[in-house]
């Protein structure tokens, strides 16, 4: 980790696949192995070394986020529609499956109110308050006619940058939280990230940044 551009400490996990932080602390999602990826947490900014494992999901963990109560992770599964959209409390207590049936879930993002991800059938929404046994009941934002990547979200919208290579064609979308006025901004290749701004979103590809106003 790097404070004020100096190497702080070196974290000892296996090879993490994602991270968020919050004031104090920063959580992961690690590679996995045996068929299991360990979520961990490592407490700001004393604290250097191994992490604190909090729970493990079955699969690869496609991404994790923060609120200020809870860490949420998406999980693979063993494939097909095996893949889960966990809640815990920071501690690693408390978990609960949110998303259940879920097909290749990935990037995640939430926001004072529900938990966005995306996936093989599109982008999905939840509230962080209850609960889908079928990933196919809960509300569908972006329809599966390509693969969606990263996720942003803001107060307003939620933005995800999606990818077809049958097809050909590469576009940042965006969409209301509740999943009206859908638009999508022509990208020049692969979006591999995207960030909301207050007035305008960006999204990177290979080398070069491109940006919207909203």
């Amino acid at each position: 980790m790097y404070r004020d551009g100096k190497l702080e400490c070196a974290v000892a996990t296996t090879t993490a696949s994602a991270v968020a932080a919050d004031d104090t602390t920063v959580f992961g999602v690690d590679a996995p192995v045996a068929g299991t990826s360990r979520v961990w947490s490592l407490d700001l900014p004393a604290s250097c070394g191994a992490p604190n494992a909090l729970f493990t999901v079955a699969g690869p963990a496609g991404g994790v986020a923060l609120d200020a109560q809870n860490v949420f992770v998406t999980a693979q599964g063993t494939g097909g529609a095996t893949g889960t959209v966990v809640k815990a409390r920071k501690d690693g207590s408390a978990q609960v499956s949110l998303v259940q049936k879920a097909q290749s879930p990935g990037a995640i993002v939430v926001d004072q109110t529900h938990v966005y991800w995306s996936g093989a059938r599109g982008v999905g929404r939840v509230t962080k308050l209850a609960a889908c046994d079928n990933e196919a009941q809960c509300a569908e934002l972006f329809a599966a006619d390509a693969i969606p990547g990263v996720l942003a979200v803001d107060d307003a919208l939620v933005y995800v940058a999606i990818g077809n290579d049958a097809k050909g064609y590469f576009v940042v979308g965006r969409s209301k939280t509740d999943g009206s006025d859908v638009k999508k901004y022509a990208s020049a290749g692969r979006p591999s990230a995207v960030a909301a701004g207050k007035a305008a979103v960006f999204w990177a590809v290979g080398r070069r940044i491109y940006g919207v106003t909203k």
